[in-house]
């Protein structure tokens, strides 16, 4: 099969690879389409994966060769045995294999996966929707875990894909007001067609422009959705007194509070909550099932967050471009 294998950190090289055989409780899935996630390009530029060669991407959907089924791919493999899986929590298991870091992934033609890891798509839904499954269960884990209520105003700090699925949702939640705050304009367009009113922070402040909003109250749920010490610091000084702070962006650098942050924290009340990934078979609806469920029926549009498509053979230059900022862009999917 051909398929995207990174040898080293910015070693990235589409080649001929075995096809790889489902082992027991297994199944063959051929990749109809696969995202790069935000995370991916430092994962191949800087990071790297945790062995090498590995072919990443965790953003999956497919066909079960086995069975000719439509699927989308949980690429979080939690050991059965811990503590956690056991409770239903298994994105807090300890041990865990994750397709595209640490063992094989989807920027290829074929990938096996566990078979509890497949779930099938609603009818009607197509692959390129699917592939963003990954991406809007980790969103709906998200704002189960921050909570928003009918009515409340929700400020989302970041206008990448992840941010403008949690806009789609939070509306669709009954949020009173999505505010969502970034320095792009395109993407900031973006969000304003989806029904957020946005604020650039590059001309304005965030926190007055949410003060205004709200008669001075502020936001009652922030998600912060960039993992940077700048934005977190927004998220603080945006959310009302005992608001709600649900950080979901991944880190790009150190993180550090200052006094007046940390003050922000205290004398406020606020609820600073974590969140990892999305669970299957969650209460009161699997996360996944409810993310696949969102996408076939609208409530959750990506067509215009797609803004590149590439074959396997394409996809090094591509994010080589990407990575070097040549190109602006939302989410690029892979077409095997």
């Amino acid at each position: 099969m051909l398929a995207c294998v990174l040898h080293a950190v910015g070693d990235l090289r589409c080649e001929e690879r075995p096809q790889p055989i489902p082992q027991p409780g297994e199944a063959l899935v051929r990749v109809a389409a696969s995202g790069v996630c935000g995370s991916d390009l430092p994962r191949v530029f800087l990071k790297g994966t945790y062995t090498f060669p590995l072919i990443p991407g965790h953003e999956i959907a497919g066909v079960d060769e086995s069975t000719g089924e439509p699927v989308a791919v949980n690429p979080f493999i939690a050991p059965p045995d811990d503590l956690y899986t056991r409770a239903g929590l298994p994105n807090l298991s300890e041990g865990y294999r994750y397709l595209g870091s640490r063992c094989d992934g989807g920027w290829a033609e074929y990938v096996t996966v566990p078979r509890g890891n497949l779930v099938p798509l609603p009818p009607g839904l197509d692959a390129e929707a699917a592939a963003f499954a990954e991406p809007c269960s980790v969103a709906i884990h998200a704002l189960r875990r921050g909570g928003p209520r009918p009515g409340d105003c929700v400020c989302i700090i970041g206008t990448g894909p992840m941010g403008l699925i949690l806009c789609q949702l939070a509306r669709s939640a009954g949020a009173g007001t999505v505010l969502m705050v970034g320095r792009n304009p395109r993407k900031l367009a973006v969000a304003r067609s989806l029904g957020a009113a946005t604020v650039n922070s590059a001309d304005r402040d965030p926190v007055a422009a949410t003060r205004d909003m709200t008669g001075g109250v502020g936001a009652d749920v922030v998600m912060e959705a960039v993992g940077a010490g700048e934005s977190i610091a927004t998220a603080f000084a945006v959310a009302r007194k005992r608001g709600t702070v649900v950080l979901l962006g991944n880190p790009s650098g150190p993180i550090s509070f200052t006094q007046g942050q940390y003050w922000e924290i205290l004398r406020r009340e606020l609820n600073l909550v974590g969140t990892w990934n999305s669970v299957q078979g969650a209460s009161p609806k699997d996360e996944w099932v409810a993310a696949l469920e969102a996408l076939a029926s609208g409530q959750v549009a990506v067509g215009g967050l797609i803004s590149h498509r590439a074959r396997l053979e394409d996809l090094p230059g591509l994010l080589s471009r990407l990575w070097r900022g040549d190109e602006e862009h939302l989410k690029a999917l892979v077409r095997p």
